[in-house]
């Protein structure tokens, strides 16, 4: 069963923070009867909702490997899980929603090794037939879990060789007095502000063996598609911004012109007309001086 996500973080204290469209993808091994089986896990952002005025993220969870189903997850702005989606998983055509009353509180932070916490939850449980939906069964559940940062370690991932904290989960049955066994360890990378590897152990626990064993090969994320775009749109802006002022200049270049050439045409017409002109009236000058003396 899915329960944890991979999240962006800052160093310490800081909370996670999600974007729509953030992704990141798992290659897992399974340990089944039959022998292992290799799949890929990609788990994407969706949609931000709000519930009741609070932020909630769903993460949709996809696999190849078969029997899994598409998983949907809500988690809070704290990163508690608060319900939990599944369809055709294990083969079965039904849809099933869980709800997390109060949510699983997963993550606590800043995280120092040594440090742990309970978490409980009683969880509503619907069953629907798709083929009829009248046909609803309910069921209810309860979970509680002891999580703890057992210490540090370095890990070597496709990304390179990082120091992470490795955290349990240890999973108390609702049973009294009984103990806890551990059901996950996935170690948690601070700078990288990421889950790069979670281990799910069998039904129970690590005495069952590893059923499940992920690694982060990649991550892409939606801030970055998001600012990209943003900025696309800025150039584009700019294009368009560059292309008017050309075309203004232009057509500014284009009117200074049509007011000139007129003029320095009409210009050069009239210079040659004005010198014939003058000359014919100094000729005539000459000739009405000639015939004065003439007369006299």
């Amino acid at each position: 069963m899915t329960l944890l996500v991979l999240f962006r973080a800052g160093t310490g204290s800081a909370q996670p923070i999600f974007h729509v469209a953030d992704t990141w993808t798992y290659e897992g091994i399974a340990h089944l009867a039959n022998g292992d089986v290799k799949f890929i896990e990609t788990r994407r952002v969706t949609s931000v909702e709000y519930v009741e005025g609070k932020r909630w993220y769903l993460v949709q969870v996809t696999s190849t490997l078969q029997g899994e189903g598409t998983v949907r997850l809500w988690y809070t702005d704290q990163w508690s899980l608060a319900r939990r989606e599944t369809q055709n998983e294990g083969g079965s055509p039904y849809t099933q929603t869980s709800i997390y009353q109060p949510p699983l509180k997963l993550y606590s932070f800043p995280l120092n090794t040594g440090k742990e916490w309970w978490t409980s939850s009683n969880i509503t449980i619907t069953t629907i037939d798709p083929s009829n939906p009248n046909r609803t069964r309910i069921g209810h559940d309860q979970q509680t879990f002891l999580i703890r940062v057992a210490g540090e370690e370095n890990v070597q991932t496709s990304l390179g060789t990082f120091k992470a904290y490795v955290i349990e989960h240890r999973y108390r049955p609702a049973v009294p007095g009984a103990g806890t066994y551990l059901w996950y360890r996935y170690r948690f990378v601070e700078s990288l502000g990421a889950n790069v590897e979670e281990i799910t152990y069998g039904p129970q626990g690590e005495s069952s063996g590893i059923f499940k064993d992920l690694k982060l090969v990649s991550f892409s994320s939606g801030e970055i598609q998001t600012q990209t775009t943003t900025q696309i749109s800025s150039s584009t802006t700019s294009l368009a911004t560059s292309s008017i002022t050309q075309t203004q200049t232009i057509t500014q270049t284009s009117s200074v012109t049509s007011v000139t050439t007129p003029t320095t045409f009409a210009a050069g017409f009239l210079y040659p007309f004005i010198l014939v002109l003058v000359i014919c009236l100094v000729l005539a000058v000459i000739l009405l001086a000639g015939l004065r003396r003439k007369n006299l």
